[in-house]
């Protein structure tokens, strides 16, 4: 299996894990889990994908910044540079479930943090545009709903 479809079947059993978690268990903990997991390997994707030395590295990035579900991705990364020591300070655990929603239904969700209530960014690693990306598109939104669009976009980008 060569890198990139091994980093996304990563990526994507954890958000299936996440999904199973929250439809049919109550276990937070292990949905939690499986939400900073996707994250670390969508964000490991990304990078393999936007190498210079990766091939069609340049028309990735160009469709990353295009496209409203690679914007998601630049929103994801700029949560994980804020919080990449801290990876469950990205998020919280909602006692309800969010529309649209699969069936079974979501007994819970796990939903990103609103941006000022992310650890302080460092100054040296200012991120405009990722953090223009996290407000519009992430912010108080359930995680599954960025999960899904950035399954759409990999596939796009595939």
């Amino acid at each position: 299996m060569i890198e990139r479809e091994r980093l996304q079947a990563f990526f994507s059993q954890e958000v299936q894990s996440h999904n199973a978690h929250i439809s049919h268990s109550d276990d937070k903990e292990e949905a939690l889990k499986a939400v900073c997991q996707a994250i670390v390997w969508a964000c490991a994707l990304d990078a393999f994908r936007s190498q210079p030395t990766t091939p069609g590295s340049a028309a990735y990035r160009t469709l990353r910044r295009s496209e409203t579900c690679g914007q998601h991705l630049e929103g994801v990364r700029y949560a994980r540079s804020r919080a990449a020591h801290q990876a469950a300070e990205l998020v919280r655990v909602v006692e309800r479930a969010t529309f649209p929603a699969f069936s079974p239904v979501p007994l819970f969700e796990i939903t990103w943090r609103l941006a000022a209530a992310l650890p302080a960014p460092e100054t040296d690693h200012l991120d405009r545009a990722g953090e223009d990306a996290y407000i519009r598109l992430l912010q108080d939104q359930p995680v599954r709903f960025t999960f899904d669009a950035l399954a759409r976009f990999f596939k796009h980008a595939a």
